[in-house]
């Protein structure tokens, strides 16, 4: 028998098999879905569940009557005007240190930066001094959008948080004309932080009214990254002098100290100006916003890549500052999931850990149905990318006791039935594609190269947890865990 009528003959029998499958895959699917086969983007399986459907050309965003999309295309451009990076502190250039510091140098250890600037501090032995930094900025920045207006925000590492009682923050003009913004307190007692508001430790009370309670409770600085930010509206700084606010110049970050302070390592990464940090204002025009909508749940600053391009970069705060966090960062789209769907993210996941302890609880995920409000982070469907076990799967979230205990399904000895091998790596762009028909989920990912995608991990999986009606219709969250941090360069979704 000839080769090519054997395989006219495999190739029937194929079609017929998958003619009556549940899955519904198209037979082109099966040749795409083979581990390691190089694709183009018209093979991928978002373009093949979305082939013969049209897509809207001149809206980025379609959205049905009952709220949920019907099309979303998210490249994060239009969001250009909402943050301004004041410095990355990525060069030792007309840098003035004041204070007991013995070395000052450009660290690769960074939490949102390219670099950050690491500071050794000396030991002191009086009763109240600080430590300066001031930067003279390369170029003048316009911050006149933020005159009233907005949040400043930075990332701080510290060996030991004993003797360090706050961090204050100044921007000027040439002719030394200055704002300083109220000082982030770091209460000094040796009470257990129950980060709950009937103890010692301050609330940060957030600009926006429509949350309660509208604050971050029981905010301080602790052993490791933590996240500082300034209100700049008013009644939340003082000027000195007739401020030149679209021509700053410099900026100055204030380490107020005691005698406790212990010789340590301090490093400073990123300092921005956004238009907040809650839902109603953030750097991503309300469009994705952190659950329960206070930044302690999720981070995302924009990043203007050198291409012309942005990127999402979505963070977490640690849970060495905000414990009940747990060191989750989510960042949750402001309309609802239709019941069948197809979508695809490309991103890259930085700080990937390096040991066994550090894989333990390490995740990114692409959720839907993510309920936002009563339980966040514990009852959604969605994929994972699992660092604990290097699998690409497929999981739902149920919970049983808010906040306390969930169950899931597929239960952790059956994930193997709705996973596959995968271990990503540092900083490699992939694409994420996720389909949804009702109980029905399909994920692939691939790794994006010229023009063409590798297919690195496939999975399918159907439900026996009901999806939600019609009217109860909840929202696409991402989400990182751990040290980990994604930049996120676009996220498309077509109502199937």
């Amino acid at each position: 028998m000839r080769k090519s009528t054997l395989l006219l003959i495999i190739l029937l029998i194929l079609s017929s098999v998958f003619a009556f499958s549940p899955r519904l895959f198209q037979l082109d699917k099966l040749f795409n879905f083979a581990k390691g086969k190089l694709v183009c983007e018209s093979g991928s399986q978002f373009q093949s569940d979305t082939k013969g459907i049209n897509l809207p050309t001149e809206k980025n965003i379609v959205i049905n009557p009952s709220g949920t999309i019907n099309y979303l295309k998210e490249d994060f451009s239009r969001y250009s005007n909402n943050s301004k990076v004041i410095s990355e502190f990525d060069d030792l250039d007309n840098l003035e240190l004041t204070g007991l510091f013995s070395d000052k140098k450009l660290s690769s250890e960074t939490y949102s930066g390219s670099h950050s600037l690491s500071l050794q501090t000396l030991p002191s032995s009086e009763t109240s001094r600080s430590l300066t930094v001031k930067k003279q900025l390369s170029q003048p920045l316009d911050l006149g959008k933020w005159n009233d207006f907005g949040i400043l925000s930075m990332w701080m590492k510290i060996a030991d948080r004993k003797g360090i009682t706050g961090v204050g923050l100044k921007i000027g003009d040439k002719d030394n004309n200055y704002r300083e913004y109220q000082e982030i307190k770091n209460l000094q007692v040796n009470i257990t932080n129950n980060f709950d508001t009937k103890d010692v430790y301050p609330d940060i009370e957030l600009p926006s009214k429509k949350v309660n309670p509208s604050m971050w409770t029981d905010y301080w600085l602790n052993k490791g990254w933590n996240y500082l930010f300034w209100r700049a509206d008013k009644d939340h700084y003082a000027d000195n002098g007739i401020l030149d606010i679209k021509n700053i110049t410099w900026v100055e970050i204030t380490i107020n100290e005691n005698a406790n302070l212990a010789k340590q390592e301090i490093l400073l990464d990123d300092l921005r100006i956004q238009d907040g940090i809650e839902k109603e204002n953030n750097s991503l025009g309300g469009m994705w916003y952190p659950p329960d909508k206070k930044p302690q749940n999720g981070i995302f600053e924009l990043d203007n890549l050198s291409n012309g391009a942005y990127a999402a970069k979505l963070l977490n705060v640690r849970q060495t500052q905000y414990l009940t966090n747990g060191d989750h960062g989510r960042m949750v789209l402001n309309y609802g999931t239709p019941i069948n769907f197809a979508m695809k993210t490309r991103f890259r996941l930085t700080d990937l850990p390096k040991n066994n302890k550090e894989r333990v609880n390490t995740w990114f995920r692409v959720a839907y149905d993510f309920d936002y409000i009563y339980d966040p982070g514990h009852d959604w469907f969605g994929s994972f990318i699992s660092f604990e076990w290097n699998k690409l799967g497929l999981t739902t979230i149920i919970p049983i006791e808010k906040d306390n205990i969930q169950d899931w399904e597929p239960r952790n000895k059956n994930i193997s039935g709705t996973s596959t091998d995968f271990i990503p790596r540092e900083n490699v762009l992939y694409e994420l594609d996720l389909t949804a028909r009702e109980q029905q989920a399909t994920a692939s990912i691939y790794e994006v190269g010229d023009n063409c995608l590798t297919l690195k991990a496939h999975t399918d999986y159907t439900f026996q947890r009901p999806r939600r009606g019609s009217d109860e219709r909840y929202h696409f969250a991402l989400e990182v865990t751990g040290n980990l941090k994604a930049y996120i360069y676009n996220v498309e979704i077509k109502e199937l």
